[in-house]
């Protein structure tokens, strides 16, 4: 039972700068295709937002903020009431 904790303690060990490495390279990103959304006030349809690519990059240690951006290109219908 001692020889099996033994090698159970030291089997897993990995220095600081293993896992920092490890943890840099990942990204994490949402990615949606064919994005069509709108933006409402006051329950009227104000703009309408097409892309064929949409990223999200999540909050991590090298982003502070999470953002979105649209590497291809965006494409924005702003909308009027007309009475």
């Amino acid at each position: 039972m001692i020889v099996i904790a033994a090698l159970g303690w030291f089997s897993c060990e990995n220095s600081e700068s293993d896992i920092k490495a490890l943890s840099d390279k990942n990204i994490q990103k949402d990615e949606a295709t064919k994005v069509e959304s709108f933006l409402s006030q006051g329950g009227a349809v104000k703009a309408r937002l097409t892309a064929p690519v949409m990223l999200r990059v999540m909050a991590q240690a090298r982003v502070d903020t999470p953002y979105v951006e649209f590497p291809k290109k965006l494409h924005v219908d702003f909308l009027t009431l007309r009475k």
